[in-house]
């Protein structure tokens, strides 16, 4: 890298580099299938064998941890930590199967991980929260169905709650450049779902997901 007339000249290589990670960020979820996962799990078994004996496929099939871990990938949560994963997917699966509630359990037990990409160097996260009103209204637009639970609101709710979130969030980002909004962990989901169409780079978190050394 050089600067010529107040111009700075990159490395053709340094932008080909900076891109191929953005892509690979950017893509994470995608490029994790199961040929890739499966790669890991036997890389993993040789270190913590009984973590994978007693996890699959005897509690979970290894579809369900791949919709986990490109889950996690998908709201750019790292998977480097994959023996908490697992450990939490073989606490969690004996009384629950749905990969929904097996992702948010397992970003509990990354919250050290989660909140580390966030604060800044005053160990702060500056938050997002909503009005309990609102956290209700949501929590009541949750039906149950075939495909599981959906979210069910009027449009002219959606219109005002994102209108706002965009206001609000103009002014307030984290130490990752991104606005963080803080919810309850029963309504955490749905609300990154619904977000992500409108306000993509927004971080959605549950209370559980914040560790106690964060202001």
């Amino acid at each position: 890298e050089a600067s010529y007339a107040g111009y700075t000249v990159v490395d053709l290589s340094t932008v080909i580099a900076t891109h191929l990670t953005e892509l690979i960020r950017s893509n994470a979820q995608e490029l994790l299938g199961r040929q890739e996962l499966q790669t890991l799990l036997d890389s993993f078994k040789q270190l913590y064998p009984k973590v994978i004996e007693d996890l699959i496929p005897n509690l979970l099939p290894v579809g369900t941890v791949l919709k986990v871990l490109r889950s996690l990938l998908r709201e750019n949560v790292p998977i480097r930590d994959l023996r908490t994963s697992l450990e939490t997917l073989a606490d969690s699966a004996p009384t629950q199967k749905d990969p929904t509630f097996l992702t948010e359990a397992v970003r509990a037990s990354l919250a050290r991980t989660i909140t580390r990409k966030l604060v800044d160097t005053n160990g702060e996260i500056q938050l997002l929260t909503l009005d309990r009103q609102i956290e209700e209204t949501i929590a009541a637009g949750i039906i149950q169905t075939d495909q599981g639970q959906q979210l069910s609101l009027e449009p002219g709710f959606v219109r005002n709650f994102v209108a706002e979130l965009n206001r609000r969030a103009a002014d307030t980002v984290s130490a990752s450049g991104n606005p963080v909004l803080l919810c309850s962990p029963m309504i955490r989901h749905h609300v990154r779902s619904l977000l992500e169409r409108f306000i993509p780079n927004m971080v959605v978190l549950s209370h559980n997901e914040i560790t106690s050394n964060v202001a």
